[in-house]
């Protein structure tokens, strides 16, 4: 068994490392580190993560590589969660991105389907909704989405590779004291392992091979860049990428 988050979740990293340097005028600087998922007769895999910013920058950016060091298939689920709250996350609020189709997880989902990128206040008891969306890529093959504050002239927005990541799952949780949005891109849905294969949808990593992935997350505070996502979300292909 898995688990909830898998196993990656509960391993510490190995050769971690911090870098800073000048490059030219500007100055960068990153920490990375090393992580294995494997066992005698089974999947051998081992992740290589950078995370980097540069003094000054808005973002920072997450580049992962995944190899498969063993001699058989290893299938490989892989799903990033970034859990949003407040003051993001709050009574107004909303989820921007443009969805080709949004399908509900399960009946609960299906309830606020209507209302699923709008956050509201915090409700006692509310049940957790989850939400598959297909997003379109831009002209550079990047998939965006975003959570924007209107009222405190603040997003936060994410940048990654459609084809890489081909689902995005939208957790929505509004209640009282697990207040949150989960922003969730994905090579498969939350259903596991069984789900997938049944599918046809399970991804595999063959022998020696590598899959690369790099996500983007900005923060935006001004009332200019909150214009220039919304512009670019509601273009079904556009190209406009905020620096």
């Amino acid at each position: 068994e898995y688990g909830l988050h898998g196993r990656i979740s509960n391993t510490p990293a190995s050769n971690v490392a911090v870098r800073a340097q000048w490059r030219g005028d500007e100055y960068h600087f990153s920490v990375s580190g090393v992580m294995r998922e494997g066992h005698l007769f089974g999947p051998k895999l081992i992740l290589r993560r950078s995370i980097s910013s540069k003094l000054g920058a808005n973002f920072i950016e997450i580049h992962d590589t995944i190899a498969n060091e063993d001699f058989t298939d290893a299938p490989l689920l892989l799903l990033y969660h970034f859990n949003l709250g407040f003051p993001l996350v709050t009574d107004g609020s909303y989820l921007l991105c443009h969805a080709k189709t949004t399908t509900p997880r399960d009946a609960e989902a299906e309830k606020g389907l209507a209302t699923c990128r709008q956050f509201e206040a915090p409700q006692a008891g509310y049940k957790e909704q989850v939400f598959y969306h297909d997003l379109a890529a831009a002209a550079d093959g990047k998939a965006r989405v975003a959570i924007v504050a209107p009222t405190r002239h603040q997003a936060l927005l994410l940048e990654y590779p459609k084809k890489a990541l081909p689902c995005f799952v939208q957790w929505k949780m509004m209640r009282q004291g697990a207040y949150a949005v989960g922003l969730e891109p994905a090579n498969c849905h939350v259903g596991g392992r069984a789900s997938e294969r049944k599918a046809g949808t399970i991804e595999i990593l063959k022998p020696g091979a590598e899959k690369s992935v790099t996500l983007r997350i900005s923060i935006l505070h001004t009332a200019r860049d909150i214009k220039k996502i919304e512009t670019m979300l509601e273009k079904k292909a556009s190209s406009i990428i905020i620096q």
